[in-house]
Formats: C-alpha cells, sequence, structure tokens
C-alpha cells in the first residue's frame, strides 16, 4: 500500500512586509535588497591577471591520482621519470641520471692514482718558520669555522623543529611524508624525496630493500644482463659517467707519477708550507 500523503514544503513561508507591494520569502528579496536593472554587481570587473606565464603557477597546478589524492604537476613529472626509467625507458633514464647529479646523489668516491709514488721520510722542514706560520694560520680557520657551525647547530637547535609544529587541527605533527602540494618544493626537493623511499627489489632469487634510486639501477642492470638493447645502453651511459671508461694505466689521460710523503700531511697546502713551495700555474700551450 503506497502512501499518498504529500511531504510539506521545506521553504520558509512567505511573509508579506507592511511596506512591501508584494510577498518576500524564497529567491524573492525585498525591492532594497535586490539589484538595480542595468548596474553590474561587481562595478570594477574581474581583476586582471598580470601579463607573461609564471612557470611556477604551471608546477603548481594539481593533478588528481587514481585513488583520488591530489599532487601538484611537478610531482607528477618526477613521477613519471621514476616510473620510466624503472621500466627501461633510454629518455627517462637520462633524466634520471641528471636529477641525481643535480641533487648530488652519486657518492664521489677518491680514486687512489696509480702512479703515485710513497715515501717515507721524517726529517725536519727546511721552512721552520713559513711551516710554522702556516699551522697557526690553518688552526686558526678551524676554529673559526667551527665556531660558525657551533653558531648555526645551536640556532637550530634553539628553533622549533618542523615535526613540532602544530598543524590546522591543533595536535603536533609527526615527521614523515609532506603534501604533495607544498609550495616550498622545487623539482629537486621532491625527486630526493621520492628516490629516498625504501622498494623491495628480487636480486639473484632474494628481496632486498633498497630506495627507489638503487632499484632503478639494479632493475636496469639486471635487464641489460638478460640481452635487453635499451637497457644495456643506459648501463654504458652510467659506466660512462662513473668513470669506467677511463684507462687508468695510461699516463696521457691520467698524468705523469706523483711522489708524495706517506700518511704525514693532511692536506697539499701543507705540503707546500713544509717544502717551502708555492703552486706554480704553467701557462697553456699554445695551439697550434
Amino acid at each position: 500500500m503506497t502512501d499518498n500523503t504529500i511531504s510539506p514544503d521545506p521553504r520558509p513561508a512567505l511573509t508579506e512586509l507592511p511596506d512591501s507591494p508584494f510577498e518576500v520569502g524564497y529567491k524573492r528579496p525585498p525591492k532594497d535588497k535586490q539589484f538595480v536593472k542595468g548596474r553590474s554587481g561587481n562595478p570594477k570587473g574581474r581583476p586582471k591577471r598580470p601579463e607573461g606565464i609564471l612557470i611556477r603557477e604551471i608546477f603548481d597546478s594539481p593533478q588528481l591520482l587514481k585513488d583520488g589524492s591530489k599532487i601538484s604537476t611537478r610531482e607528477a613529472s618526477v613521477r613519471q621519470i621514476l616510473k620510466g626509467a624503472m621500466d627501461g625507458n633510454a629518455r627517462a633514464f637520462r633524466s634520471f641520471l641528471r636529477l641525481m647529479n643535480e641533487a648530488g646523489l652519486f657518492r664521489k668516491e677518491a680514486i687512489k692514482h696509480p702512479h703515485v709514488i710513497y715515501y717515507d721520510d721524517n726529517s725536519p722542514s727546511q721552512f721552520p718558520a713559513q711551516y710554522e706560520a702556516w699551522k697557526q694560520k690553518n688552526a686558526a680557520e678551524k676554529a673559526e669555522q667551527a665556531k660558525k657551525e657551533q653558531a648555526v647547530n645551536g640556532s637550530a637547535t634553539e628553533a622549533s623543529p618542523l615535526d613540532q609544529r602544530p598543524n590546522a587541527r591543533g595536535s603536533v605533527s609527526t615527521p614523515g611524508r609532506r603534501s604533495s602540494l607544498a609550495k616550498d618544493e622545487n623539482m629537486i626537493a621532491i625527486f630526493k624525496r621520492l628516490v629516498a623511499e625504501r622498494k623491495t627489489f628480487t636480486q639473484n632469487g632474494k628481496k632486498r630493500t633498497v630506495t627507489v634510486a638503487e632499484a632503478i639501477l639494479l632493475k636496469n642492470c639486471n635487464t641489460a644482463l638478460q640481452n635487453h638493447s635499451i637497457a644495456f645502453n643506459n648501463i654504458l651511459r652510467l659506466a660512462e659517467q662513473g668513470g669506467e671508461f677511463l684507462d687508468r694505466n695510461d699516463p696521457a689521460k691520467v698524468g705523469k707519477p706523483l711522489l708524495m710523503p706517506r700518511k704525514r700531511f693532511e692536506s697539499t697546502e701543507e705540503l707546500l708550507a713544509f717544502h717551502g713551495a708555492d703552486i706554480v700555474h704553467l701557462p697553456k700551450k699554445p695551439e697550434d
């Protein structure tokens, strides 16, 4: 049996003002509150945008993910580069290497020179005054640098850390992933945050937990060993960047043999001060 009763009108009842010739109510404001015919409700008009294109606004524009969350166009671009590099795309891998270099994430290791001859010499310096003056100057510079670092670290400690600042709800925010639409993150900052995330990677049948950057490199190495031409070219590009193509046994490429004392001096400047020598810059050989 159906109910044929009519539900009451949710709109407020119309009221009749003493000075108004018509009823006032829902969608019927009083005459003095209505827009005047022929006059714009916004006489100044829409504010004009400044001329030119602001690149930051383009990268700040939001992009919608499949799960409904929003990230900036900037982060979406970096994620696309990482995904392409993980899949072995050559162009994306080149962009990945460039971002790794710009972010300073490739560790620079000191390469032992194959043509360095070390000798043991415990004899005193023949220029004691110059050497002593250098040691005093070096000690003063180190003390000044330590003082500056202590001042910087002290001010950073006194300032409130980011993970203790109250958020909009009044609670203390916890460290973790930053907002994907943060206005103070550029591409390098986003790249460093994303490649530092941990990822489980399978190598030789064993699971390893590595960073996203390591996973991309290992994935391309494993794919290259399976005769994948594009991944192999990616690894060759990585090897060239790492100096793997440099013949360290060729004096023409790595330089002439050097004579160095063993475990005595901390720097080249100390060695020169000990022997009373200066660095001499030879004039360039004229081109033929």
